[in-house]
C-alpha cells in the first residue's frame, strides 16, 4: 500500500513539474506576428495597404438589368452600386446591354464630389492616398491630372475594419428628381411642384442624406419617401409606384430611390415634389438648376 502511495505521489509532483516547464516555455515563445507586446501594453503593427481593384466584380450588362437587380444579385447597397457606371452618366439612365461594368468592393463608399472638393482632399478624408482612388476601375481615372467635377461620382476604397462613416450631408445643390413637363406649379394652396413623366420612370434623389420615412402614407401622398439631407432640407417625393429604398438608408444624390407612379390621391401618372427648408415648404423652382 505505502509502495503504491509512493507511485501516486512521485507522479503528481512530475506532472507539476513539468507543467510549469511547459509554462515557462510558452511565456518564452516569440510574440504573435500581429501584435507586440510590452508591459501593460499591446501595439497593434500597421494594417497593409490596399492592393488595387479590392473584389471589385467585372460584369457584363444584360437586357433588363437595372442598378436595383444588380444590388439585389451582388448583395449591395443601391448608394454603393451607383458607382458601377461612368461617373458623368446620370445614375437614372438605363443601362446600356453589353457595357462592361465593374461592382464595387462591399468595403467602399460612393462619394458625390460638392463644390471644392478635389480627389486629393476626398482621399485624405477617408484615410486613403489618391493613387488608392486612381486604381479603382469605375472612377475610370486614366491619365493625369485626375479631376471630376462637382455632382460627379468617385469610388473610395475603404481599409478593411476601418470605422468610417460615409458621407451622408447634402451641399444644398439640388438636381431635377425626374424631367418631365411640370402639371401643377407652386402656389398658395400646392407648395409643392408636381412633374407629370410616364409611370415607371425612375426618381432620383435630389440630393445626398439619410431616408427618413419610405413607405405608405395615409394623408393623400401615397407610397412616399423622405430624404433628410441633414443640412435644414428636407424632400418629399410622392406618389410613388415602388419604392427602392428603406427608412435609416443612406442616399447619395442622384440615386434612384423609386419610380413613378400614380398612388394615393392622384389623377394620374406624376411626382409630387417638395422641398421644405426647416419645415417650411418653399418652391422648388428656387432651388432647382
Amino acid at each position: 500500500m505505502q509502495r503504491n502511495l509512493r507511485i501516486i505521489a512521485w507522479l503528481i509532483i512530475t506532472c507539476l513539474v513539468l507543467g510549469f516547464k511547459m509554462e515557462g516555455l510558452s511565456v518564452a515563445q516569440e510574440p504573435s506576428p500581429d501584435r507586440v507586446f510590452f508591459p501593460l501594453l499591446i501595439y497593434q503593427r500597421p494594417r497593409p495597404r490596399l492592393t488595387p481593384y479590392p473584389e471589385s466584380v467585372p460584369y457584363i450588362v444584360h437586357q433588363g438589368d437595372t442598378l436595383f437587380t444588380l444590388a439585389h444579385r451582388f448583395h449591395r447597397p443601391l448608394h454603393q452600386i451607383v458607382c458601377a457606371i461612368p461617373p458623368d452618366r446620370a445614375a437614372t439612365a438605363p443601362l446600356i446591354p453589353g457595357e462592361m461594368v465593374y461592382i464595387p468592393p462591399e468595403e467602399s463608399v460612393c462619394h458625390v464630389l460638392a463644390p471644392g472638393q478635389t480627389l486629393s482632399l476626398i482621399a485624405m478624408a477617408y484615410g486613403v492616398t489618391l493613387s488608392d482612388i486612381v486604381a479603382m476601375p469605375q472612377n475610370h481615372l486614366e491619365t493625369p491630372p485626375y479631376f471630376r467635377a462637382p455632382g460627379e461620382r468617385v469610388l473610395v476604397p475603404v481599409p478593411s475594419g476601418l470605422p468610417i462613416r460615409p458621407w451622408s450631408f447634402g451641399d444644398g445643390r439640388f438636381i431635377w428628381p425626374v424631367r418631365g413637363v411640370i402639371s401643377q406649379g407652386f402656389s398658395s394652396t400646392h407648395r409643392a411642384v408636381d412633374i407629370a413623366v410616364d409611370e415607371g420612370t425612375p426618381v432620383a434623389a435630389a440630393d445626398t442624406g439619410i431616408v427618413a420615412w419610405a413607405g405608405w402614407n395615409t394623408q393623400g401622398y401615397g407610397w412616399l419617401v423622405i430624404i433628410d439631407h441633414q443640412n435644414g432640407y428636407r424632400t418629399y417625393y410622392a406618389h410613388l409606384e415602388s419604392i427602392w429604398v428603406a427608412r435609416g438608408e443612406r442616399v447619395i444624390k442622384g440615386q434612384p430611390i423609386g419610380v413613378v407612379g400614380s398612388t394615393g390621391h392622384s389623377t394620374g401618372p406624376h411626382l409630387h415634389f417638395e422641398i421644405r427648408d426647416y419645415g417650411v415648404r418653399v418652391d422648388p423652382l428656387s432651388l432647382l438648376p
